[in-house]
């Protein structure tokens, strides 16, 4: 579906709709693929999550299933690239950097509950949120304080029923375990279960819909890569058929490379640091050209790389490249990435 629709929007820029503001330069993603060291990229891609993501964790696991939950949960809070210029002026760091140790300090105060149990997330406060994440007293941030608690306490309502995002994850994946496509299940239990955390789907010009389900695919990536070889349970045949995690480091590094190219009215904005307002055509399309563009160098590539690897690439490789983090991304307050 996110495939469909994102190339069902982009077929509609350079045919019905010529106005909207992103295309994806085929000729530009056959080049950049031939820049790239395939195997070094399917490595890199493929790695990230065996250390809960990049940057390595200091939570210690009993279980695989505490593991699970964490990353759940991590990636359900995986937000606030939005606000990276109030984040900078706080402390220094950006949204990922913010997140993750926030997650740790939560991890480390649910200990004494037994873990990420729904009586405990939903009884968090803001001031709980606030502190775990060091953002207290500064109400430039207030909004994405709110936000983080909104997420916290609609994973505790939505697993009052297995008791735990832990049983929540044992749950789905016995659900689906006689599934052809249990990765596909899995995202599916996260979207509809969890939907103002995981469910961002729109309708552009009432007439196109347009999904990504970006953190579902990547709660359900990160579990699939890290676990595959430990535990038969995440080996889903279908990991692979997972699409890239579009964010916007993903869209500036397609740009930088020429991937997708944005019209004169949206390269303004961007540049200038305006906002893209969640769910504008500004915002869906940008990150649909980046998903196709995705698409589009793998294709390259002749499927050398799955569309997740080569996300991962881009995000943490090539996309924290001194040239390319200084490169302007859009900004646009969301939950979704």
């Amino acid at each position: 579906m996110a495939r469909r629709s994102c190339a069902e929007l982009l077929h509609k820029a350079s045919t019905e709709w010529p106005d909207l503001p992103f295309r994806v330069d085929r000729e530009a993603a056959s080049s950049f693929a031939e820049e790239l060291d395939v195997a070094r990229v399917k490595a890199f891609g493929a790695s990230l999550a065996t250390d809960a993501n990049f940057t390595g964790t200091a939570c210690q696991f009993a279980s695989v299933n505490e593991e699970a939950g964490f990353i759940l949960l991590l990636h359900a809070l995986d937000f606030g690239s939005g606000w990276r210029q109030e984040l900078h002026r706080h402390h220094g760091k950006g949204a990922y950097l913010t997140i993750k140790p926030g997650v740790e300090a939560l991890h480390a105060g649910a200990a004494a509950a037994g873990g990420f149990t729904a009586e405990w997330l939903s009884s968090r406060s803001p001031g709980d949120v606030a502190k775990a994440f060091a953002l207290q007293g500064n109400p430039e941030l207030e909004d994405l304080v709110d936000l983080l608690l909104q997420v916290i306490h609609e994973l505790g309502e939505g697993c009052a029923k297995e008791g735990s995002l832990e049983a929540f994850v044992a749950q789905a994946l016995h659900a689906c375990a006689d599934s052809e496509t249990p990765a596909a299940e899995m995202v599916w239990a996260l979207v509809d279960t969890f939907p103002s955390t995981f469910d961002d789907r729109y309708i552009l010009r009432e007439a196109q819909a347009v999904c990504f389900f970006k953190k579902a695919q990547l709660v359900v990536g990160e579990l699939f890569h890290r676990f595959r070889e430990e535990d038969g349970r995440f080996r889903f045949p279908d990991g692979d058929h997972l699409t890239a995690y579009i964010d916007n480091v993903i869209c500036a590094t397609l740009r930088y490379k020429g991937v997708v190219v944005a019209n004169a009215e949206a390269t303004k904005m961007i540049e200038e640091g305006q906002e893209l307002p969640k769910g504008s055509e500004w915002e869906v399309c940008f990150r649909a050209a980046a998903l196709c563009g995705v698409e589009a160098v793998k294709g390259a590539t002749e499927d050398a790389l799955t569309s997740s690897e080569l996300g991962n690439y881009l995000w943490a490789g090539l996309g924290k490249e001194p040239a390319i983090r200084k490169y302007q991304r859009h900004a646009t307050k969301t939950v979704f990435y």
